[in-house]
């Protein structure tokens, strides 16, 4: 009869997982252990938080969950952030925690923390494994996990029953997934198709809720066919190609972002395909008349939307193009407009200083260089913003930002999953001096991986975004700023390439010598965080 670590094992073997991501402890150790027996590689990170980061990525990119663990107490406290992360940005992961032994429970507190309550509030479901139905609860897990909105799903693991056998036995599991969205119903699918024919301005509004790899080609249809103008959220990205026509840009909270919530509250209907408020910064939707196709519900609290349709997007698409929607007000040259005003909020009006470079300029330069697979991650601070909206996405899945949560130190770890995950895409990362020393010490990881991710290090030596906002509040400039660091002295060190950015015209080379290599690149950026005033 197998153990409950075996039984843990075995199932996710058949889940598909093929890698998981943490750092060990004595107490998780056979955990680990009959996973390599089973085949499936454990990455170690330098900090559990880059482990669940990249469980994150791993889960939005291929669709089934990424996984993370790591030992009691310390390793489990650390495991937080990445995981409140992925409960925010909607990803399917799998989190694994020791425990201490159950027999220790009555007499002894040293490393216990009541871990259950603590997953709780930043994943959809926790588990505790007790040596009986090991399976059935890997199950459950995994189907909570890919079911709309997805999320985390945490397991604990007691030291004690790692060893046990495991009640529910040693067959493997027959049924992985079931498709538990709500089906349509008929009655709100005519009132949605009145109301959209009524529409003399409506706009379609994108977003986190969209399988990017089953549904991007029946959004981007029923957006063509109806000519309905499109903004996306960052996490929908490439699924319309910000170069299109009909999109007018990404929101909300991203650069700019005054004109595009005042072009959304123009539109006298919004059509949500996906979209969720988790993603935006503000409350407009609130305000506005939503029609959400999403396959869960938006409530939140106070909020309900104006009207719902509750099922599989794809399927309601597949409905609603029976219908023409293509005669709204709407005009080519209203679209036009929009984003030549978009264009000049955005491009900076000044210089930069002598020495450094401008944001937008190297973004812009990034773009000419580099192909529409390359992946893009993006740490979170002042340049989120710009590269939010910015970048111009032509597929989807190839842009990855912190964006429900946004947690500085995503980047890096974001770009070695992709990597990983989609080893024939070139990757690229863009992160500030303030969020990249969070987890520098992850460089060594992608260093031992070898990993040929290309890092574009902006550095101004301060936490820009506070300072901006202190800036405009009228408070003095107060704890943003701290000492520069030589970022490609320190890359060498740890045995990347490191490179200090002297001219724009270099960024071609370097993306090309850098994906050649066999170990990240590390580039120092000296930017002019002055242009940003403007354009946020």
């Amino acid at each position: 009869m197998a153990t409950v670590a075996q039984s843990i094992a075995r199932t996710l073997k058949d889940f598909g997982i093929r890698r998981m991501f943490g750092l060990p402890g004595g107490e998780i150790l056979e955990l680990i252990e009959v996973c390599r027996q089973e085949g499936i590689e454990f990455i170690l990170t330098r900090h559990e938080s880059t482990a669940a980061f990249m469980a994150d990525v791993t889960g939005q990119i291929t669709g089934t969950p990424g996984v993370c663990l790591s030992t009691v107490g310390p390793g489990a406290t650390n495991l937080v952030n990445g995981v409140a992360n992925a409960f925010l940005d909607r990803s399917p992961v799998l989190v694994f925690s020791a425990q201490l032994p159950t027999s220790f429970h009555p007499y002894a507190n040293h490393q216990y923390l009541a871990l259950e309550e603590l997953f709780k509030p930043v994943t959809k479901k926790v588990f505790t494994f007790t040596g009986e139905e090991t399976r059935k609860k890997l199950e459950e897990g995994l189907r909570i996990a890919t079911t709309g909105p997805k999320g985390p799903v945490f397991f604990c693991l007691p030291r004690d029953l790692a060893g046990k056998e495991d009640s529910s036995g040693g067959d493997r599991v027959s049924t992985l997934q079931a498709d538990s969205s709500p089906k349509i119903e008929e009655e709100k699918l005519h009132k949605a198709i009145e109301e959209i024919r009524k529409a003399k301005r409506p706009l379609v509004l994108l977003g986190i809720g969209i399988d990017p790899k089953k549904e991007a080609e029946k959004v981007r249809s029923f957006i063509q066919r109806n000519r309905f103008p499109v903004i996306g959220t960052p996490k929908s990205k490439g699924i319309v190609p910000d170069s299109d026509p009909l999109y007018l840009g990404t929101g909300s909270g991203m650069m700019a972002d005054d004109l595009i919530v005042e072009q959304i509250l123009r539109a006298d209907l919004v059509i949500g395909i996906g979209f969720d408020p988790v993603e935006s910064d503000k409350i407009w939707h609130k305000d506005i008349k939503l029609l959400s196709i999403n396959p869960y519900s938006l409530a939140y609290n106070s909020y309900i939307p104006w009207m719902e349709l509750m099922g599989p997007i794809g399927e309601t698409l597949t409905r609603l193009e029976k219908e023409d929607f293509s005669h709204h007000d709407w005009k080519a040259e209203d679209f036009r407009a929009f984003k030549d005003r978009l264009t000049k909020k955005m491009t900076p009006t000044n210089r930069p200083r002598r020495g450094t470079f401008s944001p937008y300029e190297i973004v812009q330069t990034m773009r000419r260089a580099l192909s529409a697979e390359t992946i893009v991650t993006t740490d979170v601070g002042v340049h989120k913003y710009l590269m939010g909206q910015g970048w111009e996405a032509s597929l989807p899945l190839t842009f990855f930002m912190s964006n429900g949560l946004s947690s500085m130190g995503y980047g890096l770890p974001a770009a070695m999953a992709a990597k990983l995950t989609k080893p024939q895409a070139p990757v690229v990362c863009v992160t500030g001096d303030g969020g990249f020393t969070m987890v520098l010490h992850d460089l060594e990881t992608a260093v031992r991986l070898k990993l040929p991710i290309v890092v574009l290090v902006f550095c101004d030596h301060t936490l820009g975004l506070i300072e901006l906002v202190q800036k405009r509040r009228g408070y003095p400039r107060y704890g943003v700023d701290f000492s520069g660091v030589r970022f490609a002295s320190v890359a060498k060190a740890f045995g990347a390439r490191g490179l200090k950015l002297r001219s724009i015209d270099e960024l071609r080379e370097i993306f090309t010598t850098g994906f050649q290599s066999d170990r990240p690149t590390v580039v120092e950026v000296p930017i002019d965080g002055r242009e940003y005033e403007t354009q946020i």
